[in-house]
Order: C-alpha cells, then structure tokens, then sequence
C-alpha cells in the first residue's frame, strides 16, 4: 500500500535534485511527470493464469505485466516463500513436497491474501498460476467481486509433447514443476466452464520460445 507514496515521494526528491543542477532540465520535467502520474488513482483489475506447467503462463503474464503495469504473484515464488526458502532454493533437497495438496492450499491462500492487499491499494493484479480447479477460480472470482473490480482469465496451452519438453529443459527458475508435477496435476484438471469462458481475456497470438 504505501508503494505509491514512496514512488511519488523518491521522484520528487530526484526532480528536485535536477533542478537544482540544471533550472527546468528535461530530466527534472521527466521525474516530475512521473511524480504526478503516480499520484493518480490506480485502476484495478485481477487477472488469473490457467494452463499447465510448461504452457507458457510466466512467459505471458510477464508481457501483460509490462504492457500494463500490473503485480503478479507468482505461486512458485510464494510457495517457497511460505516455507523460508529463497525463489531459486531447491525444495526437494530441503526433503519437502510443496506440491501436495497442504502446500498448494496455502499456497492458493497466500495469492489471495497478498492479491487482496494489492487490490485494495489500487493495482492491478495477475496471479500466475496453474488454477486447474474450479474451486480455486471461483475464489479469485469471488475476490474479485468482493473488492468490485473486473475479473479476467488468461489461459495458456501446448501439446503435451511440448509440455514435457519445455519441463526437461527448465534451469534457472522458480517452478519445480516436473514431468510428475504436470501428470499429477492433468490428473485434477477441471475445464473452464461456459461462464468462466466469458472471462478469458483475449492475448496477441505470440507463442513462447
């Protein structure tokens, strides 16, 4: 919540600064725009993700976070936060399953907390997520309406071939999620429903690498 006031704050400072090195420089005009567009209101929404691991969901929602200034919540960072471990740590190592079904309940739980907060403070918000369960969509979907703001889906898909490719070749990131994690959750995956159909948001046809 206070993110905005201290953006506002910090670019005031830097505008004053070059001022005071050059009177009315562009670089002072530049901060102080920034300033005043920060000072606006917000407009909030809250967008899910919904595939499978290795659909691309991360790759996407990171082109909708840039064009749109939204905060995204990654289920993989926050599981591990939840249990102390930093976003690259390797969970299996420290002998724990964050995959179970305790750990993606708290896990889910915890993306709705910090969704609210964010919410509440006027930003949009995307929750990268796999979101195989209708249970969970309706509770973004009822956060959503909660708080009176518009609700979309993103959904993201690939063969299943191209799944566990991308799977095997995964370094470097977050997720652990692999060729077992995606079978596991194939396995309880419920289709968007003709309602929740209405809410799929629209994306440029671009595919990830």
């Amino acid at each position: 919540p206070a993110l905005r006031f201290s953006v506002v704050y910090r670019a005031l400072v830097r505008a004053q600064v070059e001022h005071l090195r050059s009177a009315g420089s562009e670089a002072a005009r530049r901060y102080l725009a920034t300033a005043l567009a920060w000072a606006q209101p917000g407009k909030a929404w809250l967008s899910i993700m919904h595939g499978l691991p290795g659909s691309g969901k991360t790759w996407v929602s990171q082109r909708l976070l840039e064009e749109e200034g939204a905060i995204r919540l990654r289920s993989d960072v926050e599981r591990k936060r939840l249990y102390g471990l930093g976003m690259l740590e390797d969970s299996r190592a420290r002998g724990l399953d964050l995959y179970g079904a305790d750990a993606t309940a708290r896990t889910y739980a915890q993306l709705f907390g910090l969704a609210r907060t964010a919410l509440q403070a006027a930003y949009p918000v995307i929750l990268d997520a796999a979101f195989p369960r209708r249970i969970e969509r309706d509770q973004a979907h009822a956060l959503a309406q909660d708080l009176g703001v518009p609700f979309f889906i993103v959904h993201c898909e690939a063969p299943l071939p191209v799944l566990r490719e991308r799977l095997l070749a995964r370094r470097g990131d977050a997720s652990e999620a692999n060729v077992t994690v995606l079978e596991h959750v194939r396995e309880g995956v419920e289709p968007l429903s003709g309602e929740e159909l209405s809410f799929v948001r629209p994306m440029a046809p671009d595919k990830p690498a």
